[in-house]
């Protein structure tokens, strides 16, 4: 919002429906005594000088004061907002046009405008909020980066198999039963889902359904606290299998 009103000083009433973010420059000259700013959503009120009092109030804020928009089918609730704030109506109404609302002259060069403030615009915005699977696989990036955990491979597979036929005689089981037993890690898009942990570290939490994983744990190697959900675990310290993968 551009305010050039050098005559006398000025408060702003500024109202949009949406979340709006109003950037607010003066030029020289130009007194803001407040600003109050409202809608259905949050509103955010940026580059003016600490000093200047702002008031916001909201519906989503559930303000008690209530809350007004300033649109053509709505402009009847802005008098009674001014009257229970500042004591007096509206002088002038000064509609927005593509995201701009410019109050006096809108001539003259850029560097006539003043803003303030320490916080830009871009520093309100509100992140989104990452899904859970998002969040599962941001935790492992982040083990991987820390050194804690690296992609398996075929060849882990291969030693895990390999390892287990050795057992199969003194387990009584059969090639093919030991096959089975590694269904789940043989497939592709299991491996495209499987880790090697290599030193401590805690399962991220999440590790349910879809987002379930498979852990290989050599051999020497400390198997990761917490709780490893819908994973599955092939640790080749006891050569034990626990998870939803084994069988």
């Amino acid at each position: 919002m551009s305010v050039d009103n050098p005559q006398k000083p000025v408060v702003l009433m500024l109202g949009a429906f949406e979340p709006t973010i109003w950037t607010i420059q003066a030029t020289p000259g130009t007194t803001i005594l407040a600003v109050l700013a409202s809608g259905r959503h949050r509103q955010v009120v940026t580059g003016l000088d600490a000093t200047i009092p702002v008031a916001i109030h909201t519906y989503e804020n559930k303000s008690p004061c209530g809350f007004f928009v300033v649109d053509e089918d709505r402009l009847k609730e802005l008098n009674p907002m001014a009257q229970k704030f500042f004591g007096r109506n509206v002088d002038t109404v000064h509609p927005a046009y593509n995201g701009v609302v410019t109050m006096g002259s809108a001539q003259g060069t850029p560097s006539q405008w003043v803003g303030r403030g320490d916080a830009p615009a871009n520093s309100y915005f509100v992140k989104p909020v990452p899904q859970p699977g998002e969040l599962v696989e941001a935790n492992l990036d982040e083990a991987i980066r820390k050194g804690q955990l690296r992609r398996a491979n075929l060849g882990d597979k291969n030693q895990w198999e390999a390892e287990m036929a050795k057992r199969a005689p003194k387990l009584g089981l059969s090639p093919d039963a030991v096959k089975l037993r590694f269904l789940r890690a043989n497939s592709v898009g299991s491996l495209a889902d499987a880790y090697v942990v290599l030193g401590p570290m805690t399962f991220p939490a999440g590790l349910y359904g879809a987002r379930s994983a498979v852990f290989f744990v050599p051999k020497g190697t400390e198997r990761p606290r917490g709780n490893p959900g819908h994973s599955t675990i092939y640790d080749f310290n006891d050569m034990s299998c626990t998870g939803t993968g084994c069988m």
